[in-house]
């Protein structure tokens, strides 16, 4: 009697963790979409502080396409947290490049969410967890 319950404290302690996680993953499935299993695992060990521009949503970002206009990304998701020039003159081919910024930390590590634009059109898309 004593193996079997043993064996089930055993199990429990094993499974609860990935059951938990199964649950987390179905409730926050967009938000996997974007930065992956991974980043859910990490977002764990090190903990997300990720401030959100207003009217953000995963399942609206992941919406958003190379090719979209400005305007398209605005009237989707709302205004940018901040707009910088993400390359600056480094990148000659790339200094005119306008960014996006729907995302931001506070004091430690994000989920980054930015677009960036060339000539108000959507070139490039960035979303990952960002550790810091």
């Amino acid at each position: 009697m004593k193996t079997i319950k043993l064996i089930f404290f055993i199990i429990s302690v094993f499974l609860t963790p990935v059951v938990i996680f199964k649950i987390s993953c179905a409730y926050h499935d967009d938000r996997i979409k974007l930065d992956g299993k991974k980043a859910e695992i990490l977002s764990l060990i090190f903990v997300s502080d990720t401030e959100y521009a207003k009217g953000y949503s995963h399942i609206k970002f992941r919406q958003i396409k190379i090719g979209m206009t400005e305007k398209q990304v605005i009237i989707m998701l709302g205004p940018p947290l901040y707009k910088w020039k993400p390359y600056g003159e480094n990148d000659p081919s790339k200094r005119n490049y306008i960014g996006f910024g729907y995302s931001q930390g506070q004091k430690g590590s994000y989920r980054l969410r930015q677009i960036n634009f060339d000539k108000g059109i959507v070139v490039e898309i960035k979303n990952y967890f960002y550790i810091d």
